[in-house]
């Protein structure tokens, strides 16, 4: 597994764990984008991950393992 994909991956399970929180917790909704080399000149796909409240992510195009992770919003603090 590629060191992007990690970091991915390490994002959105510490994500994740703040949503089980009792008390204040903030999230992110996150965006992968996949590229079709090491260049990163082509993107060929891309996901959003909405870690807000629980919800899921959408994929399309192609998943490679050079990949780039951009945090779109903060999803705020729940009381």
């Amino acid at each position: 597994m590629k060191t992007a994909l990690k970091k991915a991956a390490a994002i959105a399970v510490a994500a994740l764990s703040f949503s089980f929180a009792s008390y204040v917790y903030a999230s992110n909704i996150i965006k992968i984008t996949y590229y079709s080399d090491a260049s990163y000149s082509q993107a060929v796909g891309e996901s959003i991950m909405n870690l807000c409240h629980g919800r899921g992510d959408t994929t399309t195009g192609t998943v490679t393992s050079f990949s780039r992770v951009t945090i779109i919003a903060p999803c705020g603090f729940v009381h």
